[in-house]
């Protein structure tokens, strides 16, 4: 069996995947603005819209 990973390491590697988290989410907001540019506009209607469209 593999020895624990040393605090050092397991903090490095909760930092690189908050790191690669954040790129993805820049990514996808990006893409997102891309593929529909007026989604932003609509994000804040969309949770107390429920039913109103019926």
């Amino acid at each position: 069996m593999k020895a624990p990973p040393s605090p050092f390491e397991l903090d490095r590697a909760i930092v690189e995947g908050q790191q690669t988290l954040l790129v993805i989410g820049v990514v996808v907001a990006r893409w997102r603005q891309t593929i529909y540019p007026r989604v932003d506009s609509f994000d804040g209607r969309e949770s107390g819209n429920d039913g109103e469209s019926d």
